[in-house]
C-alpha cells in the first residue's frame, strides 16, 4: 500500500509540476501576446492618431479650398490678372485631395488587414474607421461637384477674359475716335482761322492790287506767319532783299510780325508753271471740274506751278500759297517731299504720284481755270475735225495716219494749224474743250492745204463724230517753249 500510494503520490506530483510547467509557458504565451497586443494597439493608436491628423489636415484644405473659390469669386470681378495663378492653385489643392483620399484608403485597408490577421475586437476603431469612411466617400461625392465648379469658373474666366479684351479694343477705338475728333476739331478750328483770314484779305486785296486780276499783277501782297523771313521769302520769289525792304520802307527785317502784309516785285503770271514736268510725262486725262480739280495721268514728280509757302500738309495732300489769295493744292497717290511752313520756288518738286495727279488753283476761294493764265491767249479760231480718211492717202502708204512731224495722229491730241499763225510743236489748251478726252489740251503735229489763218483741224479718228461736230468757234491759247 505504502508503494501504491507513493506511486500516486509521486504520480499526483508530476501531473502537478507538467501543469505547472504548462501554465508557466501558457502565461508567458499569454503575456507575449498581451504585450503583442499592446504594441498592436499602440501602432493602431498611431495610426489612428496619423489618419485623424491627415484627416483634419484633408478637412482643412477642403475647408482652405471652398474659401479660396470663395475668395477667388469675389475677386475675379476684382482682377482678373489673378485668375490664371488662383486657377493654378486649385487644380493643384485638388491634385492633393485625391492624393489625401487614396492614401486615407489605403491606412484603412492597412488596419483592417491587421485586425482580420490578430482578430482583434476593436469594434470602437471600426466604428470609427467607418466614420471616417463616410466622411471621406462625401468628399468624393463632393470632388465631381468642385470640378464642374472648377470648369465653370474656368469658362467664366475666359469669357471674362474676352470681354476684357473686346473692352480693351472698344477703349482703343474711343481713344483714337477722340484723338480723331480732337485733330479734326483743331483742324476745323484753324480751318476756320484761315478763312477768316482769307476773307478779311479780299477785302484789301483788290485795293492793294490795283484792281488787277491776282495772277497778272505786278506784284505780289504776302500775308507773313510764323516762322516767315525776308531771305526765305527773296529765294523763293527769285528777288533781292533789297528790293523787297526797299519797296516796303523796312529797315529791320527781324521787326516784322505775324499778320503783317509786305509787297513783292513779281508777277504770279510770270512765274506760273505746269505741275508736271511736260504734257507728254503728265497727260491730262480729265479736265477742270466743278470743284476746279484737273486729273493729270503721272508716274512721277509733281511740282510747284508757283513760288509759295507749304501751308497744309495731310495725307496724299498738299496746300500752297503765293500770295494775293492765290493758293494750289494737290491730290496725290504717292509721297510728299516737303512740310508745312517750307518756302519753295517755281518748278520745285513737291513729291512723287504713282498714278494720277488732281492740281486746282483757287483765287479768293474760288476755282479758276489755271491752264488760262500758263497758256497764252492769241484768240477766237475756227474749229473742225478730221479722220486719217479725208487727205487722200491709203493705209498701204507709208504716210498713212503720219502727220507732218514724223508722229502718229492720236485722237483728241493732234492738231493741224497753220504754221505761220501757230508752229509745229506748240502745245495749245481750248477751253470750250476742256470736256473732252485729253481736258481740251492739244499738240500742233500737222499742217494743211486748206487750214489757213486762224482755223484748226483736230484729229477724232471718227467719222460721224467729226461730221456731227463740223465746226465750232473756240478759244485758242498757247504756250510758250519758255514754259
Amino acid at each position: 500500500m505504502a508503494g501504491s500510494e507513493g506511486l500516486i503520490y509521486w504520480g499526483a506530483l508530476g501531473i502537478i509540476l507538467i501543469s505547472v510547467i504548462f501554465l508557466v509557458f501558457s502565461v508567458t504565451q499569454i503575456s507575449e501576446k498581451l504585450d503583442y497586443v499592446k504594441n498592436l494597439s499602440k501602432k493602431n493608436s498611431e495610426s489612428i492618431s496619423e489618419i485623424q491628423k491627415e484627416y483634419s489636415e484633408l478637412l482643412g484644405g477642403y475647408e482652405t479650398l471652398e474659401s479660396s473659390l470663395d475668395r477667388f469669386s469675389y475677386e475675379s470681378s476684382r482682377s482678373f490678372n489673378l485668375m490664371g495663378a488662383e486657377i493654378s492653385e486649385l487644380g493643384e489643392n485638388l491634385k492633393k485631395l485625391k492624393i489625401g483620399v487614396e492614401n486615407l484608403r489605403k491606412d484603412l485597408e492597412i488596419v483592417e488587414k491587421r485586425e482580420d490577421e490578430n482578430e482583434i475586437s476593436m469594434g470602437g476603431l471600426k466604428d470609427y474607421v467607418e466614420s471616417l469612411d463616410g466622411k471621406i466617400s462625401e468628399v468624393q461625392k463632393a470632388l465631381p461637384g468642385i470640378e464642374n465648379s472648377l470648369e465653370i469658373l474656368k469658362e467664366k474666366v475666359d469669357s471674362n477674359s474676352m470681354k476684357i479684351s473686346t473692352l480693351k479694343l472698344s477703349l482703343n477705338g474711343w481713344k483714337r475716335d477722340l484723338e480723331d475728333l480732337k485733330s479734326k476739331r483743331i483742324r476745323s478750328v484753324e480751318d476756320e482761322i484761315r478763312e477768316i483770314r482769307r476773307e478779311m484779305n479780299s477785302l484789301f486785296r483788290m485795293v492793294d492790287i490795283g484792281g488787277k486780276d491776282p495772277i497778272v499783277s505786278p506784284f505780289v501782297i504776302l500775308v507773313i506767319e510764323r516762322g516767315d523771313t525776308i531771305l526765305d521769302i527773296s529765294k523763293a520769289f527769285g528777288v533781292p532783299v533789297k528790293s523787297i525792304l526797299d519797296l516796303n520802307g523796312i529797315s529791320d527785317p527781324r521787326k516784322l510780325m505775324v499778320g503783317d502784309k509786305i509787297k513783292i516785285p513779281v508777277s504770279l503770271k510770270d512765274v506760273i508753271s505746269l505741275p508736271v514736268e511736260s504734257l507728254r510725262k503728265g497727260e491730262v486725262v480729265k479736265g477742270m471740274d466743278e470743284s476746279g480739280w484737273i486729273r493729270f495721268k503721272v508716274n512721277g514728280d509733281f511740282r510747284a506751278v508757283m513760288p509759295g509757302r507749304v501751308e497744309e500738309v495731310r495725307n496724299n495732300y498738299l496746300r500752297l500759297y503765293h500770295g494775293n489769295d492765290v493758293y494750289t493744292s494737290y491730290r496725290f497717290d504717292g509721297e510728299v517731299y516737303v512740310k508745312e511752313g517750307d518756302w519753295v520756288v517755281s518748278d520745285q518738286i513737291l513729291g512723287r504720284c504713282h498714278k494720277y495727279l488732281d492740281f486746282a488753283l483757287m483765287i479768293n476761294n474760288e476755282p479758276r481755270d489755271p491752264f488760262k493764265y500758263i497758256f497764252d491767249k492769241i484768240g477766237d479760231f475756227s474749229a473742225t475735225f478730221y479722220t486719217e480718211w479725208e487727205d487722200g492717202i491709203l493705209p498701204e502708204q507709208a504716210s498713212f495716219r503720219v502727220t507732218r512731224s514724223g508722229n502718229l495722229v492720236r485722237k483728241w491730241w493732234t492738231v493741224a494749224a497753220d504754221p505761220s499763225v501757230i508752229s509745229l510743236g506748240s502745245y495749245i489748251y481750248i477751253p470750250q474743250l476742256s470736256r473732252m478726252p485729253g481736258g481740251g489740251i492739244f499738240h500742233v503735229e500737222d499742217v494743211g492745204s486748206a487750214i489757213k489763218g486762224r482755223r484748226i483741224d483736230i484729229y477724232v479718228g471718227d467719222m460721224l463724230l467729226a461730221l456731227k461736230l463740223w465746226k465750232k468757234d473756240v478759244t485758242v491759247y498757247v504756250m510758250h517753249a519758255s514754259r
